[in-house]
């Protein structure tokens, strides 16, 4: 049974039973015997327990003949027979209905109320009264109108009923640390080793709680990097975007030129950012903002937080050369307030590569070149785009694992001269195709080349026993 609701006796407020709860019988009943009014109040103030409502007690004997009229808290599988759980429940007269019997001079000393003499009583097999040490009762009394908390019933010993039993067990206990430790809610929602099952109880909690976790990991992400720049420029056709698209096509954010400079809408901590014809796309200002060391947020449309802006590489095409691209130098007056510094932009740039000729599909008809004007063209050619991590007041691995953090464990740290860098791992056939550019076949052609490659050796590896291939399948097969 569980605990019930408030309602008004004759003399005294009490847990409403089973029978009650049903029928609603517990009234006034100015009719009862004025002693027996008395004897509950005395009852009462006596022990400090609830006395059974008037109109029930008579009827107790036959109010849990079906298993129906024996209620638990929701969720409890019960263990035993259904009759082994009905004696038990008919502990109301104090005793165990099993084995107390004075007519055979058969006494038992165990109390529903009190179970700490349960090592007093002679006749009771441990299981019936002994093994119910093990349950969690309330600590002012259990009797069946009153359970303050979860009671598990012994009777079969199935593994799976143990389970759910310390399962809900283990959530009240979870519950109660909260409360003993006066955690916060974004405390809880932090550490999900403190999440209690009601936190995932329905499709509407789960949502909200992932929301509010996730919110609240953004929140704190520091960007401890300056990402590295490419800043690709020529006319139409030359190439420059196509580029970029063939070889991150499934993992870039591609700003939309419709969001103008407010919205990033889509933009969800991916490392690598494309603004293809960036100058239409944001202002002066955000540029400044979005190429230095700090974590600046970007904003989604509808959102009521700020989205961290950590991406390690960002790719920005145009038709004119950076000295070009904001007519630095000219001192009018414009709608941008901030004044046009080439050399603070020029400073942001890590690579600046003209493209030139016009790409085409047939080798044989493509024009396109690439020349660097700033940037190591082999270095380029071969991922070798390393980010400077900043360590500042903490150690190297300290740093490291924080960044860990933020980028899901994905990447490649190397320490050289006490300094930190970071570096995105790129499949072999991607860096095959970047070393033969412009001058190449698609890209999923040097992808199957290189995938029957491994084939071939995953199959000779099989013969000899070798256990080295599923590592080397999964760096070429992404």
């Amino acid at each position: 049974m569980g605990k019930g609701i408030n309602f008004r006796h004759t003399l005294t407020t009490a847990f409403q039973c089973y029978c009650c709860h049903r029928d609603y019988q517990c009234n006034k009943n100015d009719r009862v015997d004025k002693k027996e009014r008395q004897r509950h109040e005395a009852e009462f103030n006596t022990t400090g327990k609830h006395p059974i409502c008037f109109n029930c007690e008579k009827n107790t004997g036959d109010m849990f003949e079906k298993d129906e009229g024996i209620i638990f808290p929701p969720g409890l599988l019960l263990k035993g027979t259904s009759q082994e759980n009905l004696d038990y429940i008919l502990k109301i007269y104090g005793k165990c209905k099993i084995h107390h019997n004075p007519s055979k001079n058969q006494y038992c000393k165990c109390s529903l109320f009190d179970l700490n003499n349960l090592d007093d009583c002679k006749i009771c097999t441990i299981e019936c009264c002994k093994q119910r040490k093990k349950e969690l009762l309330d600590e002012e009394g259990s009797g069946p109108f009153e359970f303050g908390r979860y009671r598990f019933l012994l009777g079969s010993s199935n593994e799976t009923v143990d389970k759910i039993n310390n399962i809900i067990l283990e959530n009240y206990e979870k519950q109660k640390a909260i409360i003993n430790n006066n955690d916060t809610y974004y405390n809880v929602v932090s550490d999900r080793r403190k999440w209690p099952t009601t936190f995932v109880s329905s499709p509407q909690n789960l949502e909200k709680i992932t929301y509010d976790e996730e919110k609240l990991r953004k929140k704190n992400i520091k960007r401890r990097w300056w990402p590295i720049v490419f800043y690709f420029y020529g006319l139409n056709g030359s190439g420059k975007s196509g580029l970029v698209t063939e070889l991150f096509g499934d993992e870039l954010y591609n700003k939309s030129k419709k969001q103008r400079t407010n919205w990033w809408d889509g933009y969800d901590g991916q490392e690598i950012v494309f603004l293809d014809e960036f100058y239409t796309k944001i202002s002066w200002d955000d540029v400044v903002n979005i190429l230095n060391n700090t974590t600046e947020g970007v904003e989604h449309k509808g959102k009521g937080f700020r989205q961290p802006f950590i991406p390690k590489y960002i790719f920005m095409t145009a038709r004119k050369s950076p000295q070009e691209s904001y007519n630095f130098g000219n001192r009018s007056n414009n709608e941008d307030s901030c004044q046009r510094d080439w050399g603070q932009f020029e400073r942001r740039l890590d690579y600046i590569i003209e493209f030139s000729g016009k790409w085409n599909d047939d080798i044989t008809k493509r024009t396109t070149q690439m020349k660097f004007h700033k940037g190591d063209e082999m270095k380029f050619r071969n991922f070798d785009w390393d980010v400077k991590l900043h360590i500042c007041e903490d150690v190297i691995e300290k740093t490291i694992e924080k960044c860990k953090k933020i980028n899901n464990g994905q990447g490649i740290y190397t320490v050289i001269n006490n300094e930190v860098y970071w570096k995105k791992e790129i499949s072999d056939f991607k860096k095959q195709y970047l070393l033969e550019y412009p001058k190449v076949k698609p890209l999923f052609k040097y992808k199957q080349k290189f995938n029957n490659r491994i084939d071939k050796i995953e199959l000779s590896s099989k013969r000899k026993g070798d256990n080295l291939v599923p590592e080397i399948i999964k760096k070429n097969k992404n």
